[in-house]
């Protein structure tokens, strides 16, 4: 028997080589879970003179799947997220802290980080190489802290020894939902001129990064060989209060108008303010449109609210999907 409290994920960023597994050195901050193995079992059909089935079956291919549940965000941890997902990234200094800036490709792949991730209990610990993030969630309303949920894929499973002496980052702040900013403007040039008040009580982010694995004949293994880029896709829900701001984008989502978007969630000061931030800060930049709006809900005061739907759409020009995160490291954890 053991305790669930034992349970842990591990985190080493693949610094030599995709691919090349590499020792933990961060561990990840929130509720943990183990791979589920996506290795295929095939059990053929053979039509040999019987009724009953014979004990034949094969692996065409291995994997590894991993989607934590979601735990709270911070501006120190959610750049792993970004890393293996978007792109890596350099961070640029910002008075006493550092920008990190990740945008969704647009005409060219991104280069990403992989990581080798250690996952289990006291039990067991599976060791998974060439990690990298499909799919993310950010998610948050006005009495809560933003939380963050990846799925990770990588190659293969493998038993393996709990890496010691990991300890969880010292230096890690909750994003709070509530301390959030909203900006919708008309133009790029307009982008985070008008700030909505009163108005946004929750939001949510659904993220496809467009990496899968790519498997071939070639590789010697039966693992993938390396990742495509397919595009991404992302969509965000925002519950509004019923007022002239959640009529004006209704007439927005009728028009087919196109929306220049900002979300900017703020954390505590910076010690030297810099030229953009004098906090730390989660922003996310895009353009889009509204793809629908629910029917009338009833917030918890009583307060008729709806939820709209934005799909995020490159402008063709200067905008997709960019997100920037200002902390006070100098590099990934």
């Amino acid at each position: 028997m053991t305790a669930r409290s034992t349970r842990f994920i591990q985190l080493g960023r693949e610094d030599v080589a995709a691919g090349t597994a590499t020792a933990a050195t961060t561990v990840w901050a929130g509720e943990a879970n183990k791979f589920e193995n996506l290795a295929v079992q095939v059990f053929p059909k053979e039509d040999v003179g019987r009724l009953s089935p014979l004990g034949r079956s094969y692996v065409p291919k291995v994997g590894g799947q991993l989607t934590p549940p979601p735990c709270p965000a911070t501006f120190e941890q959610i750049v792993h997220i970004f890393e293996a997902g978007i792109e890596t990234d350099t961070p640029a200094a910002e008075g006493s802290g550092y920008i990190y800036e990740y945008n969704l490709p647009t005409t060219a792949a991104n280069t990403i980080k992989t990581y080798t991730i250690e996952a289990g209990d006291a039990t067991q610990c599976d060791e998974v190489e060439y990690c990298f993030v499909s799919q993310f969630k950010l998610a948050g309303t006005a009495d809560t802290a933003l939380t963050m949920q990846p799925t990770w894929i990588g190659r293969q499973l493998t038993d393996a020894t709990k890496t010691a002496a990991q300890v969880v980052p010292a230096v890690r702040e909750t994003i709070m939902a509530g301390k959030g900013a909203v900006y919708i403007d008309a133009t790029f040039g307009s982008l985070g001129a008008t700030a909505v008040a009163s108005t946004i009580i929750g939001f949510s982010m659904d993220v496809s990064t467009g990496l899968t694995p790519h498997f071939t004949n070639d590789n010697g293994q039966l693992y993938f060989t390396d990742v495509n880029q397919n595009g991404a896709t992302a969509t965000i829900d925002l519950t509004m209060e019923y007022n002239a701001t959640a009529l004006a984008e209704e007439a927005a989502y009728l028009a087919g108008t196109g929306r220049f978007l900002r979300i900017q969630f703020n954390g505590s000061a910076l010690g030297t303010t810099g030229a953009t931030y004098t906090t730390k800060a989660l922003r996310i930049d895009c353009y889009g449109k509204w793809e629908s709006f629910s029917q009338l809900d009833e917030s918890p005061e009583g307060n008729d609210i709806l939820t709209g739907k934005f799909r995020i759409l490159d402008d063709g020009t200067n905008l997709f999907c960019n997100f920037y995160v200002c902390n006070n490291l100098a590099a990934v954890p």
